[in-house]
């Protein structure tokens, strides 16, 4: 007798908009087409080459305008904002208000105070946001967060990161990455990250001491090198060198514990403790699934298990507030103290040497 076998069940799917069709956002959105538990269903964008292209390529319909068709459709119940970061705030929050989950780029805004205005719209609209701070789950930094979690080395007490390099070439060919108000400057368009995992790392800040200024790149108007110091609330401490007028480019980072230390430098992790030769660990030694698929796919499983996201805007604020105290700090060349109390309004305008 034949038997026949079950029938599969269904997967239930989220239905996904994209708003902003550039480098990031077609990548967002291809990993979201991969996974299991969501569609892309549709793509806009106010440039109708790149809509169409990055449409057909989806399979999904292409809609040559800013996010509204999308948002008018009752059928997409989540939507990937990767528009201009200084657009962020205006994407997510009418994203929100048409009832959608919503999948950020960082930086979350370019400012506190619309950092603000998007959790406020989130809250109120009971949706679910998520922000891109993808240098988390990549193999070196991922690694890095696990050895320091573990308590192996015990509680971390400063943190040094690096990140320099002499170029602004094709991406930063866009007119609103060289405008300080509209990019957020290098520490949010770049830095973000790396502010994210210095708090992910050692906690809450609570001042920020900083130098920046433009010494390169005439046509920006923002600056081109920050040095910044962070006190947390933890009593750690942490250092950033940012900069993109650097003819010799470097990224490295060192944890250092009450008990031993971490550090990666290029492609290379090493940690150990007091008095122990250091264990070496290649990045291409490190398992760990994709990271931008990770971070979308953590968006879609929160929206459809109704957990709570695993970086929330609260996340994302933590690294603009840093970036804008660390700009507010080189320009009265003071230390500026956290949380900020009211806007700075050094986003505002370009840049002054």
């Amino acid at each position: 007798m034949r038997v026949n076998s079950p029938p599969e069940a269904k997967v239930e799917k989220l239905r996904v908009g994209l708003i902003g069709c550039g480098s990031m956002g077609a990548s967002l959105a291809k990993a979201c087409a991969g996974l299991e538990r969501a569609e892309v269903v549709a793509v806009s964008d106010i440039v109708a080459e790149a809509v169409e292209k990055l449409g057909h390529e989806l399979g999904a319909e292409a809609y040559a305008d800013n996010g509204d068709k999308i948002l008018g459709r009752d059928d997409i119940a989540g939507v990937i904002v990767a528009t201009p970061n200084y657009l962020h705030c205006d994407g997510v929050v009418r994203a929100a208000r048409a009832g959608k989950h919503v999948f950020s780029e960082k930086p979350l805004a370019t400012n506190v105070s619309d950092c603000d205005a998007i959790i406020a719209a989130v809250e109120q609209a009971g949706v679910r946001l998520q922000v891109g701070q993808v240098l988390r789950y990549l193999p070196l930094q991922a690694k890095t967060i696990e050895l320091v979690r573990s308590g192996r080395y015990g509680e971390p007490i400063a943190i040094s990161i690096t990140r320099i390099g002499g170029g602004y070439g094709r991406a930063w060919a866009a007119h609103w990455r060289n405008s300080h108000e509209q990019s957020g400057g290098i520490l949010m368009e770049v830095n973000a990250h790396e502010l994210d995992l210095m708090g992910h790392i050692c906690g809450d800040a609570v001042s920020v001491c900083a130098s920046a200024h433009r010494y390169v790149h005439q046509r920006l108007q923002t600056p081109d090198q920050v040095f910044m110091i962070v006190n947390f609330k933890s009593g750690a401490m942490g250092q950033l060198h940012s900069s993109s007028a650097s003819a010799i480019g470097e990224v490295n980072c060192r944890v250092q514990c009450r008990e031993g230390a971490v550090l990666y430098r290029g492609s290379t992790l090493q940690h150990g403790g007091f008095g122990k030769e250091p264990e070496t660990i290649e990045s291409s030694e490190i398992e760990v699934e994709n990271a931008v698929e990770r971070e979308v796919r953590e968006w879609v499983d929160a929206v459809l298990d109704d957990t709570p996201v695993t970086i929330p805007g609260s996340d994302g604020r933590k690294a603009v507030e840093l970036a804008e105290a660390a700009y507010e700090s080189a320009r009265s060349g003071k230390p500026v103290q956290l949380p900020l109390k009211q806007a700075t309004g050094v986003m505002s305008g370009p840049w002054k040497d």
